[in-house]
């Protein structure tokens, strides 16, 4: 059975963190996102947030712009415990042509004292049954090494910080 343009397009990294994982999620929050999400081939990166209220609360909105001047939204869903959720909307550019919608969560769970393991996963809705073999494809080249990069530099700035 072919694929519908609804059914979700995935993509998920992770890592090991040197903080506790009740201290993940908070830290995450508290960062300018051009400090983590940089550049990574041709998949643009953020160059700033702009939100009416802190990014710290449910229902809580900010709008990402990024060096190849387009924009999204993220609208926090859920926040809590170890995890934070939040819905993606109005991509723009050529990307916005393929992708109607996404979601994004962050997990956190315990390794050992003062480590974690943090999950990423952003799942992608298709804006059409013709763009989805599109963007798979595109998903898998551009997004999963943003993703790892992102971890990278979350690790890097966590080891650096005394966040633990």
């Amino acid at each position: 059975m072919a694929g519908s343009a609804r059914e979700l397009l995935e993509t998920r990294q992770s890592c090991l963190l040197a903080v506790s994982a009740s201290s993940f999620v908070p830290w995450l929050l508290a960062q300018p996102p051009e400090r983590l999400f940089v550049r990574w081939g041709l998949f643009p990166g953020v160059t700033g947030a702009r939100s009416e209220a802190s990014w710290d609360r449910v229902g809580a909105s900010r709008e990402l712009s990024f060096d190849d001047r387009t924009s999204l939204t993220e609208t926090i869903e859920t926040l809590g415990g170890n995890s934070l959720s939040y819905a993606v909307s109005r991509f723009e550019g050529p990307f916005g042509k393929l992708v109607d919608s996404a979601s994004a969560r962050w997990d956190a769970s315990e390794t050992a004292r003062n480590s974690c393991e943090a999950v990423w996963t952003y799942s992608f809705a298709p804006r059409s049954v013709l763009g989805r073999p599109v963007l798979a494809p595109l998903l898998v080249a551009f997004q999963t090494g943003f993703m790892r990069q992102a971890m990278n530099r979350i690790a890097n700035a966590l080891r650096d910080s005394d966040a633990k």
